[in-house]
């Protein structure tokens, strides 16, 4: 698990079900997803990932917070980001990335949506709301 919350901005770049849509032309929505998340959701990969490009971090695990807020603040001022998705545990250790993401925004000079989505023990999805 070390290798994959150190690696908190290893953006991977997930295609559209529709082939003939090239990345370039999809709009940026970006995901950024709490480790503990993902593995939570069965159909994560095909209900959330479809043409949005993703960021898996976990705050807690990694102790450079600045590093978080810098790089998430540079994605949304030179990635030409629309939109930026949390999706997050309900258990208080995951409150910490979507905290992170808001800040972010606050800060950048482009302003864009932030959408909460926090996810159950169980792998159901508990709330759905913007936040930014």
């Amino acid at each position: 698990m070390g290798a994959i919350s150190r690696g908190l901005m290893e953006l991977t770049s997930v295609s559209s079900h529709n082939r003939s849509t090239s990345a370039r032309d999809l709009p940026q929505l970006w995901s950024m997803v709490g480790i503990p998340a993902a593995f939570a959701m069965a159909d994560f990969n095909q209900k959330w990932l479809p043409g949005k490009k993703l960021a898996i971090a976990c705050p807690k695990l990694d102790g450079n917070q600045e590093s978080y807020l810098a790089k998430l603040t540079a994605l949304i001022d030179s990635a030409e980001v629309n939109t930026i998705s949390v999706m997050i545990m309900e258990v208080p250790c995951c409150g910490g990335l979507l905290r992170l993401a808001q800040m972010a925004a606050e800060k950048a000079s482009r302003k864009v949506p932030i959408k909460a989505i926090v996810i159950g023990v169980d792998g159901e999805v508990r709330t759905e709301r913007w936040v930014a």
